[in-house]
């Protein structure tokens, strides 16, 4: 038998509000910080100067209470961010453009010496904070800030003699490398660097540059990232000897040499060398970390392709900047896009005088 449940039996149970808000906070919380690869120390920094933030706390009244209907009644603190209105929320009080977090002013020039660790180039500072940091004025303060580098006015690239020779793309990373060795204050490296993504790699010969001791950085490199098809160096010690020739064999690589005399035809690692020169030289001018200089320059994206580490490894790489995780998941790069791009980029380079 059926019974017809009455009307009191279909009242919902009594709820408790607070529990419901409670929960609410709770969930948003570990959404915020499972969306941040960020540490918890920095985190609560840019918490509290959010808090203390004019700005930022009138971009929070908004969010949760509505923009105005027209730009002109918007307070003038914040009319400049009335072309993100829609790009803005908030989560566990930092305030956010899409992934990108808005940085307090007070944080500002902090975030720009970090932007600017590696000593890059104007364009190349832009690439690697958009997408990750935001402020209305971040790229012109930018600008600013690179053009006004004491260290950067000093080491400035003078023209070069000679260009250097534009190789053929490889059909995929890692396939060809470049190898040479640098000197820098009585400190001698072995620089490394992919012909198809510009990945560098450094390491420190602090034991002798032998072709034992070479060899054995080499291995570690290798390691990681593979063996190489084809590995270019010029034609001096160590790369000239009867032992660095058994270890190409054994590890089954092609090497190639060119003259110690004529570097141009080594394009790919005299490159290296002078970007890991160069970045040697402002950390030292500057007291600075060379890796996390050269980590900034592995995360940079160039004007004509993908940064060097999401061409080697499909992925970005975490760097002192405050990120989305999102940004950080491995995301497939499409290798005929890419390819194009770089051919593109060379018939430039061969076209001018």
């Amino acid at each position: 038998m059926m019974y017809i449940s009455d009307t009191l039996s279909r009242a919902a149970l009594p709820e408790s509000n607070k529990h419901k808000i409670d929960s609410d906070i709770t969930i948003h919380a570990n959404m915020f910080k499972n969306s941040l690869a960020v540490s918890d120390d920095k985190l609560q920094i840019i918490k509290q100067e959010t808090l203390k933030d004019v700005e930022l706390q009138k971009l929070k009244e908004y969010f949760f209470n509505g923009w105005p209907k027209h730009k002109n009644n918007t307070d003038v603190n914040v009319r400049c961010y009335w072309s993100y209105r829609a790009e803005i929320h908030i989560i566990d009080d930092i305030v956010f453009k899409n992934t990108s977090i808005i940085i307090p002013a007070s944080m500002r020039k902090d975030m720009l010496q970090k932007i600017h660790a590696s000593h890059a180039g104007i364009n190349r500072c832009k690439n690697l904070a958009r997408g990750v940091l935001f402020w209305p004025s971040m790229s012109s303060d930018i600008e600013q800030f690179v053009e006004n580098c004491i260290v950067c006015l000093k080491y400035r690239t003078a023209n070069t003699s000679e260009p250097l020779i534009v190789s053929d793309s490889p059909s995929y990373p890692w396939e060809k490398i470049g190898a040479d060795l640098l000197q820098f204050r009585d400190k001698k490296y072995l620089v490394i660097i992919d012909y198809y993504s510009k990945y560098i790699e450094l390491a420190y010969l602090n034991t002798g540059t032998s072709a034992k001791h070479v060899i054995l950085q080499f291995k570690s490199v290798l390691a990681r990232h593979g063996s190489p098809l084809v590995l270019m160096t010029d034609n001096g010690p160590p790369f000239d000897s009867r032992e660095f020739a058994s270890f190409c064999q054994e590890w089954d690589i092609q090497h190639i040499t060119s003259s110690p005399h004529f570097p141009q035809s080594n394009g790919q690692a005299e490159s290296a060398v002078k970007i890991v020169k160069r970045i040697l030289e402002k950390s030292f001018e500057d007291n600075t970390d060379p890796y996390l200089a050269l980590l900034h320059y592995r995360c940079n994206e160039k004007e004509y392709m993908k940064s060097p580490a999401e061409l080697l490894m499909s992925r970005k790489l975490r760097s002192n900047l405050p990120m989305s995780k999102e940004l950080l998941k491995p995301k497939v790069v499409q290798y005929d896009t890419e390819q194009r791009k770089m051919n593109k980029y060379k018939k430039q380079l061969q076209k001018v005088p």
